[in-house]
Formats: structure tokens, sequence, C-alpha cells
């Protein structure tokens, strides 16, 4: 405010109502000695009278002054009608107010004002006649008091000495009962200091302060007393609650203004509450009532805000000592009351205790009750006092509703109510649902709640988890920062956070805590073994065990509930995130139904489909891990696992589940814990037993290689298909590196277009015609020779040199490709009847079939084969025909076999496709000698040392060369299609001669009828290679061998033959060496005898010098009419009856067509072992040796031995009259069998039974019905 000059004070006394004097004013003479300098007054004693005139002309000052320190000045006046000024001033050097340094102005319409140096100061009230004003001076502050209320302080620091100066305008006015008074050093009762200082527009009674009229941010007082330090408070009231004001906490009092206080609680006009610290407002925190008590405290060097008792704010802002109450008041009659200020003696808890809470801003907070006061925003908020130091420990809390905003979860520190503060954050939305926020980021959506829900977030482990009502629903992926406590962030007005409490945990306490079955849970609730998607969508969402496999074999096991939402588990080594990728063997179940494989995040292919409740397995076995759905291995990793290893997961969609989890470790040397099954390095396809099946996809990277091994010496893989339009390969390999086709060293390639070709390591070796389902194929090692056979015949024979240990590979390339039959077979050293060598060796783009070749598809000089047997020395020769005129080919006596060329044959016969015959030896050509004809017999032999040429049993050449021994048949075949039949090797020592064992019956011996065979293997062995069971012998048989088998139900009879009891389709193997004779559905028909019974199948009899042999009732045969077979080769396949497979294996003598018993023509180690299953009840008479020769015609095939009653041993016809009816009479015998059933034979072709009291039995001249 300006000073008021002369010239301008009448205008502004005019504006009061008080007219100047210009007339000179004189002081009354006789003065009191307490006044100096009266001018134009009337003094007495402490009084002061305005004489006639007015103008601030008038006046005088005290002769008595403060010299220093403290004092006052006081006085009255005796009206209220006339305008006066008295006050502090320093020296006196006019009667006007501007002289005056701190002067009361006492208006004359009885207003109240303050001039300072001719300044105002404001309006202060009003005053009645007899009112007491002081002007003081007070630890270096002027104060104005009235009737002992201080109404205001001075800004302006005093300068001494001071004395009382008056001056008084109006004609009339007084002055009265003026005093100076000084207040000696330390006299404290001379000026209490009161509660109140800097006392402005605001007068002071005790601990009430009172707004002067007027308004404005520039009245108030300051508290005296102060907190210097550490903890304390100062709290207020106010009498209304519809004028504004503020007090609270602060540091230095600079002016009235609200700006200048550090905290202050904004107590508005309309009831409403706020906080403003230094002029900027923190907000809006509900409303107030007149009485309400508001407390603003320094706690731990926090402040904090309270009203009636309950902390509502806490400062962000440290604060800084000393510390008192401040206050501004806006409003007139605005009241601040009851005001007091605390300092709490160090360490002394009662004072202050801490409650639960710290950082209480724009919330208010009620034991473990937070509840956000009015207003919007994350800036609301508190964190506990009490913190997790260290180890494991959660925070707990609920919410009173779920339509309210609001966050809370473990922290390490609280730099302010922003949800962005909190570490571990739950943020439960207004619309009920339920997310989680770190450090201010969003992790996903986990659902929904409801008011009441409990959660939890806890460190365990060094992990934060997040549960609700108990459930694991989320695992932080970081790693938390001692101390940590409950923080908290309300948005709404009303929001609430509820029975919140904090603990830690002993350490070693494992009750504290439990640790579950799951850890590092995102996105996804976790009950027991169930893992359950949380709200959301997205490969960020799963779990991983607890529990892991440190070493060693074990596996994880898991199920669904739906098959149409994604998720990923397997077995893993750690667990940085909830990705796939992170999931080093990952199954992968789509929500289509698809089926795959992931690694690492890289995809290893599709695998068909998959069902809700299917069982999945990830297995570590032998270091290798393996996939299995519902038992069944549909993959095999490339990759070596690193341990430990545990169940890991990801779920995408919401809802998705991973269920019925766990995890197996197994023990070292359990081998029931995991049993190792037939295959390893399953990829892309589902082993099943010996069943392999191309899983959805194609290309060659799918297959499996067989677990058991070839370690050595002779051995076989065998195997078929179950269709002939996809692309496979399988066969013999040394390691599986990969599933491609390249890594098979010997491998069959079955085309989809039903070809059939050979691959070594990649590389195709030729076509070899086609194949079809049901084939099956064998790749042998034998002699360090590894050979292709179809079906039974070598078709191919290696040039490259096996490595040992090898087993079965496989790769297949079309989507439901089959390896079907699979078996893996070592043979052991010395066994002849595992792998019979055949008639061929060193066959190449030639299929073999007995003593013949045919070209495969394609041409030149790289085709053909070698004979097993040799001619070691001497005489001797090898014969062959052909089929054919018009395809060239070449055969002859060569001494070893290097390739399939003709030059690499010594002496060779040149078949040309022109019909033209020449000789070559050493692929030179010795003479045209002229033609040829299909069928024509060819010979090449050694006699006394010189080599011939013979055709048709005519010599057509003799060779100049010598040669070299040994001596086999050797091949070339140029031409597709191009044969070589009917061969043979002749000559000591070259197989021509009979092999050990194996009777008169050798080489060339084939079709003798004074030699007499010894068959020195089993016609046909089990799966297994086991030696055939037993089912019924030659002669007059009761009952089966094994009274449990049930390959056929009728066993008594006249047996003319032996049955071996294999099951359907079990190999034939020829029993010597021999010449099929017939082959095929009712070959042999009128011709050769053969076996009968319905229904009749396949026909193979096969002659070994004096007799046939009939493989009776086979399935299939793999030798065709006029090959040569040596013992052991595979011929065919046994009947594959249903619940009567078995081989018929019967003899015919070539002179009479009579059966004889079979079991002396076998090698005495053989008989011994037919010998040695049957007992004397297997016979309805006699014993094992009694049972004689039955006698057949060859197309009747009628017994010629009378009936015999096995009742009484008596012989002769029985009629079968009264026993079986409708039919012709015939000769039949009755039976008594052990369990009182009686069977008839009859001899009529057709008949029917009654009574109910016999059984037909099934005779060879009948169609056997069976009747009771």
């Amino acid at each position: 405010m300006r000073r008021l000059s002369k010239s301008a004070l009448p205008a502004v006394l005019a504006a009061l109502g008080i007219c100047a004097s210009t007339g000179d004013a004189r002081a009354a003479e006789g003065a009191s000695a307490f006044w100096n300098n009266a001018v134009e007054v009337a003094v007495g004693d402490g009084a002061l009278t305005r004489g006639p005139g007015w103008g601030w002309s008038a006046g005088a000052s005290s002769v008595q002054q403060i010299e220093a320190g403290d004092g006052f000045v006081e006085f009255s006046t005796n009206e209220a009608d006339r305008t006066k000024i008295a006050g502090l001033s320093h020296g006196d050097d006019s009667q006007s107010f501007w002289d005056i340094d701190y002067g009361l102005l006492l208006r004359a319409d009885g207003g109240v004002e303050i001039l300072e140096q001719g300044y105002g100061k404001g309006y202060f009230g009003t005053y009645q006649a007899g009112d007491v004003f002081r002007v003081e001076v007070f630890n270096g502050e002027v104060r104005y008091r009235k009737n002992g209320v201080v109404f205001y302080t001075s800004a302006t620091a005093p300068t001494y000495p001071l004395g009382l100066d008056a001056s008084l305008h109006d004609e009339g006015a007084t002055v009265t009962s003026a005093q100076v008074t000084s207040c000696a050093a330390g006299d404290t009762s001379c000026m209490p200091p009161g509660f109140w200082k800097n006392v402005r527009y605001a007068p002071a009674n005790g601990t009430l302060l009172t707004r002067s009229p007027g308004w404005g941010w520039h009245a108030g007082a300051s508290s005296v007393e102060q907190i210097e330090a550490g903890d304390g408070f100062v709290e207020f009231s106010t009498s209304e609650a519809s004028l504004q004001k503020m007090a609270g906490l602060s540091n230095g009092d600079a002016d009235q203004g609200y700006g200048d206080i550090d905290y202050a609680v904004y107590l508005r006009a309309d009831g409403g509450l706020e906080i403003f610290e230094q002029g900027y407002g923190k907000g809006y925190f509900g409303t107030y009532q007149a009485g309400d008590v508001f407390r603003v405290e320094a706690f731990n060097g926090q402040v904090r805000y309270r009203k009636n008792g309950l902390v509502f704010y806490t400062s962000h802002t440290p604060p800084t000592y000393p510390l008192a109450l401040d206050t501004s008041l806006h409003d007139e009659g605005a009241t601040v009351t009851s005001a007091q200020v605390a300092s709490c003696a160090a360490g002394d808890t009662s004072c202050m205790p801490p409650g639960l809470w710290r950082n209480v801003r724009y919330v208010t907070a009620n034991g473990g009750l937070l509840t956000r006061n009015a207003g919007w925003g994350w800036h609301a908020g508190a964190s506990s006092v009490e913190q997790i130091e260290a180890g494991d420990g959660f925070v707990e809390f609920s919410t009173n509703e779920a339509n309210l905003q609001k966050m809370a979860g473990l922290n390490h520190g609280d730099g302010d109510q922003g949800f962005g503060d909190i570490d571990y954050a739950v943020y439960l939305r207004a619309d009920g649902g339920l997310e989680i926020f770190e450090q201010g980021a969003g992790q996903g959506y986990f659902g929904t709640y409801q008011a009441g829900d409990v959660f939890r977030v806890e460190v365990f482990n060094g992990q934060v988890r997040y549960r609700q009502n108990g459930m694991v629903f989320h695992t932080s992926n970081t790693a938390p920062t001692y101390p940590l406590g409950l923080d908290t962030s309300l948005h709404d007005e009303g929001a609430t956070v509820t029975s919140a409490q904090v603990m830690s945990c002993a350490a070693g306490d494992a009750s504290c805590m439990p640790p579950q079955e799951w850890k590092n849970v995102r996105y996804a609730t976790a009950n027991g073994s169930l893992l359950t998607r949380d709200a959301g969508w997205g490969w960020h969402a799963g779990a991983s065990s607890v529990e892991q496999i440190e070493a060693g074999d074990g596996y994880v096991e898991f199920s669904t509930n739906e098959a149409d939402l994604q998720k990923i588990a397997g077995l893993s080594h750690g667990d940085i995130d909830q990705g796939y990728g992170d999931i080093d063997y990952a199954i992968y179940l789509r929500d289509d139904g698809g089926l795959e494989i992931l690694e690492q995040g890289v995809g290893q292919g599709y695998f068909g489909t998959y069902q809700a409740g299917d069982v999945f397995r990830v297995e570590v076995f032998n270091g290798q891990v393996r996939y299995r759905k519902n038992e069944l291995v549909f993959h095999t990793s490339n990759a070596a696992p690193t341990y430990p290893l545990g169940l890991d997961t990801s779920l995408h969609d919401e809802g998705a589940t991973i269920a019925s989890a766990q995890l197996v470790s197994c023990a070292a040397g359990d081998t029931s814990c995991m049993p190792p099954g037939l295959w390893s390095d399953v990829r892309y396809v589902t082993a099943n037993g010996g069943l392999l099946t191309r899983t959805a996809g194609w290309g060659w990277h799918a297959g499996a290689s067989s677990a058991e091994q070839i370690d050595a010496g002779d051995g076989y893989v065998e195997f078929s298909t179950n269709e002939a339009n996809l692309q496979k390969m399988a066969g013999l390999s040394h390691g599986d590196a990969d599933q491609g086709y390249g890594d098979i060293d010997y491998a069959i390639y079955l085309r989809a277009d039903g070809g059939l070709e050979v691959f070594e390591q990649g590389v195709g070796q030729g076509y070899f015609g086609t194949y079809q389902a049901g084939d099956i194929f064998r790749v042998e090692v034998f002699n360090g020779q590894v050979r292709y056979r179809k079906n039974g015949l070598v078709f191919h024979t290696s040039l490259t040199a096996p490595t040992y240990p090898l087993g079965l590979d496989t790769s297949l390339h079309d989507e439901g490709a089959t390896v079907a039959s699979a078996q893996v077979v070592s043979c052991a050293a010395g066994d002849t009847s595992c792998m019979p060598p055949g008639f061929w060796k060193n066959v190449r783009y030639a299929p073999a079939s007995g003593s013949s070749l045919t070209r495969a598809a394609g041409w030149g000089w790289h085709a053909g084969a070698s004979s097993v047997q040799q001619l070691a020395s001497g005489d001797g020769y090898a014969e062959f025909s052909t089929n054919e005129t018009s395809r060239y080919k070449m055969a002859g006596l060569g001494h070893a076999d290097t390739d399939q060329g003709y030059g690499d044959i010594d002496h060779a016969i040149y078949l040309r496709g022109d019909g033209g015959l020449e000789v070559v030896e050493h692929g030179y050509g010795q003479g045209y000698f002229g033609s040829y004809q299909a069928g024509d017999v060819f010979r090449v032999e050694v006699q006394g040392g010189q080599v011939r040429y013979l055709k048709n049993g005519t010599v057509f050449h003799t060779s100049s060369a010598a040669p070299t021994y040994p001596l086999e048949l050797d091949t070339s075949l140029y031409d597709e299609g191009a044969t070589i039949t009917n061969a043979t090797v002749s000559g000591a020592g070259g197989g021509g001669d009979p092999t050990a064992g194996c009777g008169e019956v050798g080489p060339g011996d084939e079709l003798s009828d004074t030699k007499t065979p010894t068959f020195c293997n089993h016609p046909t062995t089990m799966p297994n290679g086991d030696a055939p069971p037993m089912g019924q012998y030659f002669g007059h048989t009761c009952t089966s061998v094994v009274l449990q088998t049930v390959y056929y139900r009728h066993t008594s009879g006249n047996h003319s033959g032996l049955d071996f009891s294999v099951p359907a389709r079990s190999p034939l193997y020829s029993v010597g060496y021999g010449k099929v004779m017939c082959a095929g559905p009712s070959a042999c028909t009128n011709r050769y005898p053969t076996a009968r019974g319905a229904p009749s199948q396949i026909d193979l009899t096969i002659r070994y010098g004096s007799v046939y042999v009939i493989y009776g009732h086979a399935a299939s045969s793999l030798v065709a009419e006029g090959d040569l077979v040596v013992p052991g080769q595979e011929i065919g396949e046994s009947s594959d009856w249903p619940d009567n497979d078995h081989l018929h294996f019967e003899v015919r003598r070539v002179a009479d067509n009579k059966a004889p018993n079979p079991v002396p023509f076998f090698s005495q180690d053989l008989r011994s072992y037919l010998e040695g299953t049957v007992t004397d009840a297997h016979f309805c008479t006699g014993h094992f040796d009694d049972q004689a020769d039955v006698g057949f015609t060859s197309h009747t095939q009628l017994d010629e031995r009378p009936c015999t009653d096995a009742n009484d041993g008596t012989t002769g016809p029985i009629r079968c009259e009264g026993v079986c009816t409708q039919h012709s009479p015939a000769d039949c015998e009755v039976k008594t069998l052990p369990n009182g059933d009686k069977e008839v034979h009859e001899y009529c072709s057709v008949f029917s039974c009654g009574g109910g009291a016999f059984v037909c039995g099934l005779r060879r001249n009948t169609a056997a019905q069976a009747c009771r």
C-alpha cells in the first residue's frame, strides 16, 4: 500500500467523513511529563485530547522509550466517532500519521485499521470506546492487540529506541490510559509469548484464531511453539464449515498466504477438504464438518494428514525442521480452534503409534482398511509400515466392492501412490476384471473377482507369485528387491483395500508357505495338477513344475480337458519365461484338434489329431527324448537333453487346460519304470509294436530305428507294409543319424506308384519291379554280404560290406505310410537254420526265385547273380536254361564274382536278343555258334581239366583256357525281363555233394527215384524263431497234443501227416534240396498229391528225391512251379484260417502215392524234438512207433484200414443206422471220448447228424458237420 501524502490526505479523510482544519494547533500549557512534542492537543497524565480544528497536525509522543528488547505501548480512547492514530514508533519527526512506524487507526466510523509509516496494512474490524489497544515488540516482531488479543503482526522489523506516538485528526479525539513498558531481559512474566506469532488479520485468543473483517489469503498466524526435530504434530479444529481457511505444518512463516504453509489442510467454504503443500493442491479428500479434528504430523521423516484420527494422506516431501503450526484464513470470521503443537520425545512410541500404514495419500486409513477419499486418479493410496526384510513372506488383502478400481501388491519402497510405483500389483478393475501390473506395465488379464475375494502376493524361493482365494494364478518374471511391503493405489472414490496384512516367514519354516506343485505360474491358475489359462490370449501364460528330473530316465505326463483351445506342454531345462520357445521338448495341442511338436520354438512337424482326455508323455530314455500319445511313441527328438528337466507349459487361449500333470524320475536300473520298446529315434511316426505309421505331413524326415541290433555275424530285418500307394523306405543300417533315407545303408524303397527300388546311403541302386500291400521284405546280412528279399526271393545283393552293429532303419515320406510287422533277428553262430544260404549270392538287379533269375527293370551289363554252390576241384558243371530268345543274357562258369558285368565271367554262354548264340570268355568273344530257343538246356562243364560248352547235351565248343578253381555259376543279364532258369551246379566240394545231415538228396538229385531225403530243418517256425509246437501227429489220434490249443477243433481220426500249431502266416521253409512240382490255388489237382480240407487255400507240393512233401493249407507261396529249392529256403506262409492256424505237413512216396509217417524222415536231432513232445495219450490205440503207414489213393483218399471200436478194441464194420440219419449207410467208426462224448466217423460224402448224443468228426473224404 502506498504511503498517504499530506496533499492526498483530505480526500482520504473526506471519504471517512472527516474535515481538515487549516489553522495552527497549539498545545495546552501544563502538559504532563509523560508527553513530548505535543502539538494542538490538550495533554494529561497518559491522555491526549484534540483541540479545535481537524487534520493530521495534532499529536504527541511519549517521553519514555523502549531502548531494546521486548516492550509495549498501550492505550485506549473515550469515543468511537472521531479519527486518531497511535502506536509504536522510532523518533517523532512530525505529528502526521505517516511518521508513526506501527500505528493503529481508530476511525470515526468505529473501524480499526493498521498503518505503518503511512501505509495501510488492512482493516481489522471495529472498536468501541474503552477498548484497550497494545502495540508490542516481542522477539524482534511487532504485534498488535485489542483487548489482549493479538490481531496482527507486522512484517517489518522495528528500529530502536521505540516510543508511543499519536496523531489525532478530529476535534475532541482522545487517546487515554497511555503507557510505555520496557521488559527486563529474561522477564517472561512481562509479556508471555502466547500461543501465536505473526498474527495478521486474524485476532488470536489463546488457541483460537478468527479472521478479521475482509477477505483474502493474507490473514493468519503461526505458532510460537515449534517441533525442533524428530516426530511431532500440530492439531486443530474449526467452528464452521462455510468459511475458507488453511492450517498445517510449516518451516518458517514468511507471510500469511497459504503458499507459505508447507503442509496445509484446506477447509473449503463448501465443506470440502483438500491438501495444499507450499501453495500446490494435492487433491480433494472428501468433506468435513465443524468440530472435526485435524492433525498434520511428522513421523519417521514423513508428513501425514489425519482427520478424526484416520490418516487420509501422506506427503511426498520430507519436512525441514523446525516445524510449527501455520495458518491462513481467507473469509471474515473464519476460525482455527483448539490449536496445539506437540513434540514427541525420542523413542516415545506412545506419543504417535506407527499404525499399519505410511504414505497415506488421498485415502483414509483405519486399521487394515483403506478407503479412497473424494476424487479419482492413480495418486491415492498407502503403503505398509511393516516390511519383509529378506526370505519368504507375503502381503494379503481383500476388498469390499467389485465396481471400483484399485491396485495393491508387493513393493520395494514407495516413491508415490501411482500404480506404476508398485512392483507386483493386483489390479481390481471396476468391471470386476482381474489384471496384474508390474511397475506400471500390464502383465495380462486373469479373469474376474468378487467382493470378499482374498488376494495374496507372495515371495517364495526368490520368486513372486500371485494368488486368488488360495490358488496361484501368476508368477512374476522379475526377481524382487528387499525389503518388501504392501503398497496400494486406489483410483475411484470409495474404493477399498481391506483386511490388509504383511507376513514374514521365519527361515526354515516350511509351514509358513508350502511350495506347491507349480512354480512360475503366469496368466494361469494352478489347482493341484490342473492349470487353467486365465482370461486373455497369447503365448505368455503357463507354469513349470517344482519337481525336476535331476539325471537319468524319467518323464512328464499330462492330459487336457478340451481339444479346441491352444496349449503346449513338455519337458524343459529351466524356465526363463512362459513362451513356448522356452520349452525344450513340447507337444503343441492346437485348437483345431491338430497335434504338433515344437522344440525350443521350432516346429518339428504335424502328428495327426488328439482328443480331450488323451494322455501325453514326454520322456527321456537312454539319453533320448521321446514323445508318446496314449502310450504310443510318435516322435523322438534329435537333440540331447540338458539336466535337470521339468514339466514346462505355455497356454495360449483363455480356458485352455493342462490336466493330471505329473513328473516321474526313474531310479537307476529300474527297467520297469520305462520299458525300452521296439523302436528308438521315432520321429514323425507313431510306433505301435511292430507297426510304424507316418503322421500328418510329408517329407523324408520321418521314421524310426530299431532298439534291437545285429551286433555281429548273420541276421536280418524284416517288414511289410499295409499299402502300395504311399512312399517309404526301410532296411538295414549302421547307426541312425537322422530319419532321412540317405541315412539308411541298405534300404528298400517302396514307391507310391507300387514300384520297388533299392537305395544305399541315399544312392539309387536300381528299379526292381513292383510290390503289393502285404508283401514281406527282408534285408539280410549273410556271410558278410547284404541281400534283399521280397516274399522270400532274393532280388538284389549289395556290393558294399556292412559295418556292425546293424539295425532296422526307416524313412516314411507320405502321411499314413506304414512299415508293418517289423522284426530284427540275429542268427546264433553256426545256426544254419536261421538263414539258409539259398541258391544265389551277389544277386543284383535280377530277383532270384529258387534256381531262377529274372532281370529287373532297366538295362545294362550290371545285373545278375552267382551261385552259392561252387566247384572246388575236378569235374563238374553249371547248367541252366532261359524262357525267351528276345533278350540278352550270359551265364557260365566263373572264378570269383567281382561284379555282374559279363567281363567277370570266365567261361560264358552269350544268349543274344536276336536268338543268336555266342561264347564269351573274360569279356572276349570266342565265336558265333548258331541260334537257340527258349527251353534249351545249356551246360558249361569241366571235364578232364577242360571247359566245354553244351546245348541240349551236345558239345558245341571247347575252351582253350584252363579253369581256375573254385568255380561257380555266374550270370549277367542285360535286358529287363531276361531270365536264367533251372540253374544247377554239380561237382565235388561245390555243394553238389549231399549237404551234411540232409541225407542222400543233394543238388541235382531232386527228381531221383532212388535217393531218400533227410529233412535237416523244421518246415516252419514261430515268429520268434523258436521250434514249432505240435498240434497233431501222424496216425490214429484222439486229441490234440496240447489240449488248450485252438488251432483247429477236430483232432481225432486217421491222420496222414503232422500238424504244426503256428500262428497265421508263419514262414514255411524247404526241408532239403528239392523241386517245386506245383504252387498256387488248385495247382496240384489231378496232377500231384495235395492236402484236402476247407478252405483249400494254396497248393504247394515239392519233390525231394523219392518223396513228395505237401505243405498243406498254405496261405501264400514264394516259389513257382519248376523252381529248385535248398534247405531252409523260405517258400511260403502257413494257413490263416480263423482259430485253426497250422501247417499240415504230409509225405507221399512217389512210387505209390502212399503216405508214410513223416517223423523218420527228419534228422536225428529234429526227430528227438518231435518225439519228445508227444505221449501215448495222444493216440487212440498204440504208441508213437506203432502208427502204421496210412495208404491213400491219389484222388479218392480213402482209408484202406478197417474201422475200429475204440471202446472194446474190436474191428469190423459198424453200421451208422440209429446214429446218424438222412444219409447213405456206410462203414463208420464210433469212439467214446474221455469226457463222455462220442464221435462218429463215416465215409459218406454228404450227411446230417441228429440226436444230440454224438459229434460228427472231420474226415479227409467228407465235408464234415458237427452236432451234439
